[in-house]
């Protein structure tokens, strides 16, 4: 059951029905994905869509939304139910009518982000959240290792897949005439997009020019601390022609030929959890420079598939762009080839089944106890 996180449970679900019956309850605010989306995603798949809309999260309606999804789920006498979904209405309902062991909770982020302001009634769900139910699963090591740290529940890894938003139309660009780096993705002051545009400004202070950094995204400040995120990053940029600003939201058929039309994909995160835009940027084998942490270190391997910076070194993210703009076309190719191992490594059968392996065993455990009964 989706409210959120779209871009994370599509890229499993096709495979996911593939081992079981699937039910898909989508409630869709309509501001990243079309109704039409939706319907075109299940077409000749066997996943069955109920599909909802509504206009904001206060809206009185999801109460009465979420009671009939849970009358649904009760009437389809489903085994499993999934979703990374915290709402007050559904925490409610849910709690009311379906059995603890039947419902399986994801969490992405267990600690939010460093720059973030979370509303006191989204707080207080969470924390029932990820005490009510008794199954939970993680995407990232770093997550896990907090989330058993703090609760002592039963918890899964089952990792993030690659995200693939069709195949590009256009060939990558020769390395050697220019290398070209691209961030994308919402800016929020986590992300580091500033760090991104000093590096880049001191690169060219010391006479480096063969490069082009592209920042696709719009800014996100809604439930940041810092208002004035977009005045700072705009402020910085002194050497106009060094980028391609997009500031706005990226569409996502324009994605596949924007990995492709460059050779490495920058994140100067300041603190991470899991990414998206991390595992698009594996889908279309672009390597990734990014700093030597928590999920970035998890996933990659410096020197093979990434560049991982010291994140303690002030000057990390600029001696990395730089080791990017030294490198030959052959090592590139290197990396590139190590690249599409990865893309393997977290395809989306690969991460279904990881999702398949906690199913079974959590659907065997109450099979055995109904049995007892």
């Amino acid at each position: 059951m989706n409210s959120g996180f779209f871009d994370t449970d599509i890229t499993v679900v096709k495979e996911l029905q593939k081992h079981y019956q699937v039910e898909w309850f989508v409630l869709n605010k309509g501001n990243q994905y079309s109704n039409q989306f939706f319907y075109n995603y299940v077409k000749n798949t066997g996943i069955n869509l109920h599909l909802y809309t509504f206009s904001r999260q206060s809206d009185i309606k999801l109460l009465w939304i979420y009671l009939q999804i849970v009358y649904l789920i009760i009437k389809t006498k489903s085994k499993i139910i999934y979703t990374c979904n915290y709402d007050l209405f559904w925490s409610f309902w849910v709690t009311l009518f379906i059995k603890r062991s039947r419902l399986v909770k994801g969490i992405h982020d267990v600690e939010y982000h460093s720059d973030w302001e979370i509303p006191l009634l989204l707080k207080l769900c969470r924390s029932y959240m990820f005490k009510w139910p008794k199954y939970f699963v993680l995407h990232s090591q770093n997550q896990k290792d907090i989330f058993d740290k703090k609760y002592a529940k039963d918890s899964f890894l089952v990792f993030m897949s690659s995200k693939d938003f069709g195949k590009p139309t256009i060939t990558k660009p020769d390395i050697e005439k220019k290398v070209k780096f691209i961030f994308w993705g919402s800016i929020q002051p986590y992300k580091g997009v500033d760090l991104l545009i000093d590096a880049i400004e001191n690169l060219n202070k010391e006479g480096y020019d063969n490069f082009e950094v592209s920042i696709y995204g719009k800014f996100r400040i809604e439930n940041s601390v810092d208002k004035n995120y977009p005045e700072l990053c705009k402020s910085k940029i002194k050497t106009n022609e060094l980028y391609n600003l997009q500031f706005r939201f990226i569409e996502n058929g324009e994605i596949p030929d924007l990995m492709e039309n460059h050779h490495f994909f920058v994140m100067p995160y300041r603190d991470a959890t899991q990414s998206g835009p991390l595992m698009t940027a594996i889908n279309y084998t672009l390597p990734v420079i990014a700093p030597d942490f928590g999920i970035f270190t998890e996933t990659l391997t410096h020197g093979n598939d990434s560049i991982l910076y010291n994140k303690n070194d002030c000057r990390g993210l600029e001696k990395a762009l730089l080791g990017a703009l030294k490198m030959d076309k052959e090592s590139y190719r290197k990396m590139l080839r190590e690249s599409s191992a990865l893309k393997e490594q977290y395809s989306e059968k690969n991460i279904a089944l990881n999702y398949k392996k906690y199913f079974d065993k959590i659907i065997s455990v109450n099979e055995k106890i109904q049995l007892l009964k």
